[in-house]
């Protein structure tokens, strides 16, 4: 399979603290263009961990 024709439909969820689903979308025939993967993370920092993923 070529990865031009790569599509799935996809569920984003997003969560509150307690692990209960908050929102959702639904999204079809999407693949993925772009993918930034985290920065190196620093446990005595005050970062955000952000991924990036554009569909």
């Amino acid at each position: 399979m070529h990865l031009k024709n790569f599509r799935r439909n996809i569920r984003i969820v997003l969560l509150n603290e307690a692990g209960q689903e908050v929102k959702g979308y639904k999204l079809y025939q999407c693949r993925v263009s772009e993918y930034q993967a985290l920065p190196e993370l620093d446990a005595n920092g005050d970062v955000f961990a952000i991924e990036s993923l554009k569909l």
